[in-house]
């Protein structure tokens, strides 16, 4: 997923390895060591509301309906 298609992809199903997940948002961070920034999104798992998966936003396919 590119960073310009965060806004419409929140709150939907998207795919990550091949699992739907609903995208929940998505997070600006820095490197530690190299100091670079990237983009982490965040993932609810629909079946169980207490499972939280963080990945980087280039792992997630839009779900296409």
């Amino acid at each position: 997923m590119d960073i310009r298609d965060v806004k419409k992809s929140l709150n939907r199903e998207v795919l990550h390895d091949g699992q739907r997940y609903l995208f929940a948002g998505c997070v600006l961070r820095r490197h530690r060591k190299t100091g670079r920034f990237y983009y982490e999104a965040e993932l609810h798992d629909p079946r169980n509301e207490k499972w939280v998966v963080c990945c980087p936003l280039s792992d997630i396919k839009e779900e296409h309906k």
